[in-house]
């Protein structure tokens, strides 16, 4: 155990050998555990509760909020300290040892680690500053997609070396899943900036791209890689596509 009591809060929902997987990682170095359940339907829910008898698990509509249901789990961490994951990750051996060695007596640095995403097309490696996994409690998230905490710019930022490991099982059904809902929290996010909104997503999406392609390198994953960045750079014109339904609609009533 860590010489500083940290909570483990994993958000989840319709997700239980995932986020059995995320439990059993971050035990070693937390002092509890708290699971946020976006309303499992699918029986996860009472399996959790079955699996894991001494761990709190609170039930709490997300509604496409996520730096919502993030702040809601901190303020509900019983410790200062807070370990956040999602359910659909897990630590590193690495990260976990490396853990044991914070120190933990400035409360104004926020942890990040390196992410390791395990995808259809392979892995790949990226810095994940911008979310945070280890922090005081008295930090809060803003975003409802691709949320932030706040005042994070200004923070002082410090790496625990290990991989964060994102692997969610993915299958085409998923990835297409994934895509439908990141579109619509994006559009419902982005409808009321309607000032070239359309440019904006495809902007956005030729970024998205070259970010996946260069940056991510999936370019040298031969033709999986190119196959997935494309994929993953749907997202923004679906929102647009959204936009222009939503137009039309009002148009013709």
């Amino acid at each position: 155990m860590c010489n500083m009591k940290i909570t483990g809060a994993i958000l989840t929902k319709n997700n239980y050998e995932l986020t059995v997987r995320a439990i059993r990682s971050i035990m070693p170095v937390t002092d509890s555990v708290l699971l946020v359940d976006d309303y499992s339907n699918d029986g996860s829910y009472e399996l959790l509760r079955s699996t894991f008898p001494n761990i709190r698990i609170l039930q709490r509509k997300m509604n496409g909020d996520f730096s919502s249901q993030r702040n809601y789990a901190i303020q509900a961490s019983e410790n200062d300290w807070v370990l956040m994951i999602d359910s659909d990750e897990y630590l590193s051996e690495e990260l976990v040892d490396n853990i044991f060695r914070v120190n933990f007596e400035n409360a104004d640095i926020l942890y990040w680690a390196c992410r390791e995403n395990l995808s259809i097309s392979g892995p790949s490696i990226e810095k994940y500053k911008d979310r945070p996994i280890l922090f005081h409690k008295n930090n809060r998230f803003h975003g409802k997609l691709h949320e932030r905490i706040k005042n994070q710019t200004t923070a002082k930022l410090r790496k625990i070396s290990g991989y964060l490991v994102h692997d969610k099982k993915q299958t085409v059904e998923r990835l297409i899943a994934d895509l439908e809902l990141y579109s619509k929290l994006k559009y419902e996010k982005n409808q009321h900036k309607s000032t070239f909104f359309k440019y904006r997503m495809l902007t956005l999406s030729v970024w998205t791209l070259l970010k996946y392609l260069f940056l991510r390198v999936y370019l040298f994953k031969g033709i999986d890689g190119v196959l997935y960045a494309i994929m993953s750079s749907i997202t923004p014109v679906l929102a647009a596509l959204r936009y222009i339904e939503n137009k039309k609609s009002i148009k013709e009533k």
